[in-house]
Order: structure tokens, then sequence, then C-alpha cells
């Protein structure tokens, strides 16, 4: 299988055949293709924002980010308050697949709650019977058999494996174990870890239709693996142009990503502090311009802080559409300042609109770090946006960066 190993936002220039131009092409959303005129055969390839691994049966795409793939898991933990993830589950410095780091996390963690056993709960279930079990369901008797006085429609409580939290597991393994590109010894431990499974129900769970479960003390041990299987599940499958399956995406958004991890972080300290976060929240420019900032914090409904998140290539400067684009929030809430919070390591300052008065604080957050210092960057970010409350709010701040630049 040959390996096209590409960074986000990097075009790269490669030797392509005619079926591998196909499968490129086949995922327009994920990579941009230009061809090299002087040269046939020959294309320039750009990834954008989106990250991970794309396997088909000849070919396979490794997508970097700019970021360790250590601190992706932090971000993708983060998010279900499981960030946890270490080098013990993963070398992620001895090479980068994002296929593989999801299946060597989870063969991790499901081994980790295998060794107290299969988790088993009570759930009720209705089924038909040939006796009694629990109670007689009148309504379904009566609808389905009429007259008939077998089966027996029952209710009952069963302690059971067979219960949603197994059956996504086992649907997660499942869709691993068909992916390829795996190495042998992944795969075996894949195999043990569906037959530990194989008295659960085979259950297939759309994308948008994700089941929800509810983890207390007794099944804790469960939740990483749980998230880890609902972040595999949700991975794209690759068609062909008949529909027929014919690969495997695993792949993330780091604008997404970066935009969630803010939001968590925010809505923490926003909490803490009693403000209320309304994240894309809907305000008019004009009455036909409608725009939805990432963040703004409510006091008894009405803002007084706006932010917006931005991830951008490290080595990039400021773009100045996202500093008209947060001036424009500014001026549709009626703020006198807005905070830019980008993947950056450039150190805080404010900019100051000539004419309006207005200030733009711009703060960096990074990514390179490791996950204790990047957690402490958003929340600086997230304790600079509750200023800009207290600010709005009338009341009592300690300082802030001095004024650097002035926008005209």
């Amino acid at each position: 299988m040959k390996t096209l190993t590409l960074k986000e936002w990097s075009p790269q220039q490669v030797q392509l055949t005619n079926p591998e131009l196909a499968r490129l092409l086949s995922v327009p959303k994920l990579l941009a293709l230009t061809p090299h005129e002087p040269s046939p055969g020959i294309c320039i390839v750009r990834p954008g924002s989106v990250v991970g691994t794309l396997v088909w049966p000849e070919l396979r795409v490794l997508i970097k980010p700019k970021v360790e793939l250590e601190n992706i898991f932090f971000l993708l933990g983060f998010r279900g308050g499981l960030a946890k993830w270490t080098d013990e589950a993963f070398p992620y410095k001895a090479e980068w697949d994002f296929l593989r780091a999801i299946v060597w996390v989870f063969r991790a963690e499901m081994e980790r709650g295998l060794r107290y056993g299969i988790n088993r709960s009570y759930e009720e279930r209705a089924e038909p019977l040939a006796t009694i079990r629990g109670r007689l369901d009148i309504g379904r008797q009566i609808t389905i058999w009429q007259d008939r006085p077998f089966p027996v429609e029952c209710r009952f409580v069963d302690y059971s494996e067979n219960i949603v939290l197994n059956q996504v597991l086992r649907a997660a393994t499942a869709r691993l174990l068909a992916a390829r590109g795996l190495s042998f010894d992944l795969v075996r431990s894949l195999q043990h870890i569906a037959s530990e499974l194989s008295m659960v129900d085979e259950v297939h769970f759309a994308p948008s239709r994700m089941p929800e479960v509810t983890f207390t003390r007794l099944n804790a041990q469960w939740e990483p693996a749980f998230r880890l299987a609902r972040l595999i599940l949700s991975g794209e499958t690759l068609r062909d142009e008949t529909g027929v399956a014919v690969g495997t995406a695993f792949t993330v958004d780091m604008n997404v990503l970066f935009e969630k991890f803010i939001e968590e972080v925010v809505a923490e300290e926003a909490r803490r502090r009693g403000w209320e976060l309304e994240p894309q929240f809907s305000v008019h420019l004009t009455e036909r311009v409608k725009m939805k900032p990432d963040l703004v914090l409510l006091q008894h409904g009405n803002p007084v802080a706006v932010a917006d998140a931005k991830y951008v290539e490290l080595d990039e400067g400021w773009p100045n559409a996202n500093v008209y684009q947060l001036l424009a929030y500014c001026i549709a809430l009626g703020l006198p300042r807005g905070l830019l919070i980008y993947a950056s390591q450039h150190p805080p300052e404010v900019q100051l609109v000539s004419g309006s008065g207005t200030e733009l604080e711009i703060v960096g957050i990074d990514m390179s770090k490791p996950s204790d210092a990047l957690l402490e960057e958003a929340r600086f970010a997230a304790k600079r946006l509750m200023a800009h409350a207290r600010a709005a709010s009338g009341i009592q701040h300690g300082t802030r960066p001095a004024v650097a630049n002035v926008v005209s």
C-alpha cells in the first residue's frame, strides 16, 4: 500500500497514478488538487484544516497537523472531560497515523476496562415469551396477538451485558477491524476484544444519532472507551461513484476542535464567575447581514463581552479579515471591546480602532506546548473575556495589556 504524507494547509507536489488521482478527487472537502501542467501525472495537493488518516485498498493518506498528535488527543479528551490519554497508549513520537493512534488508545482503554470483566447492568426489556416473566403488557398483547394466549408480551428487568454501552463498543471494534493498514498485533488485539463482546447484539449506529450513556462510579472505568467509540463511529466511509464503500476516513477538523476546546474552557470560567455564555450568538449587522460570534457573554440576557476563536497556521500573521469581523461584532452588539483568540504563539496585545475608540484584544494560545501549559493559556484567554464583561457591566477590573497598534 502506497503512503502519501501531507501537512495541513501545506501544498505538496506528488506523483499520482490515475486510480490514485481518482481516490483523492473523491474527497474534495478534505483535499484540493491542482494539476502541474508541465509534468503529466504530477499534481499539487493541498489539505485544509482537516487532519487524520484516509485509507483505500491501494492508498493511505496521512494528513499531519501543525501540532503534536498527543495534543490532538488532549483536546479530544478534554471535550469529554477525559484528558488522560498519554504516551503509554501510543508512541506519538515514533509515527504519525491518526487511525493507528485511535486503535492503540481504544485497545488500551478496552483492556483497562476488561480487567474488571465486561460491563453488565439492569435494563428494562419488552419481549414476547412462552411464559410470563415480570409483568404482562396487556396493551401490546391485545394489539399484536388479539385473542391468542401465546406468546405472552412481557415487560421485565434483565441483568445483562447486552446494553447500549457494550453495543457501541462492539460496533466501534467492528469498524476498526474493517479498516485497512493495521498491524497484525493490533488486529489480533481487536479480535480478542470482539470475542469478549460476542454475546452483545450487533447494532448499526448512524453518526448523527449516537446514543448517550449515563456514567456512575459503577461503570466510570468504561467512559474513556465509550467516548473513543463514539469518535470511531463518527468516522466517514469513503465511497466510489456508485456509492459502494471502498475505504475509511478517520479525521478531525482542527478549526472545529480548537473552537470547541475554547468554548469548553470559557464555559467553565463563565459558570465559576456567574456569567451566561451563548455560543454562536445570533446578531444582525444590517437588516440582511446576520452574524454568529463564537462566544458571547450575557448579563440578564444582554451582551457584555464577545470573542472569536480562530485556528490558523502557526507561522501566519494576523489576517485583517478576522480583525474586521471582530470589529463588526463589537459594533452590532454595542460593545467597546472584543477578544480574538488565535492558535498562535503571539503575545497578548490590544489594538485600538482609530476614530471609534473600540479596542480589539488579541490573545495567542501556543498549541505546541504540553497539555498543562496549553490549558493554562486557554484559561488566561477566558479570564480576559471575563475582564471585558466586568468592564462592560461597570465592575472594577484589573490591568490589561497595553494598547499596542492602531487599526485604521
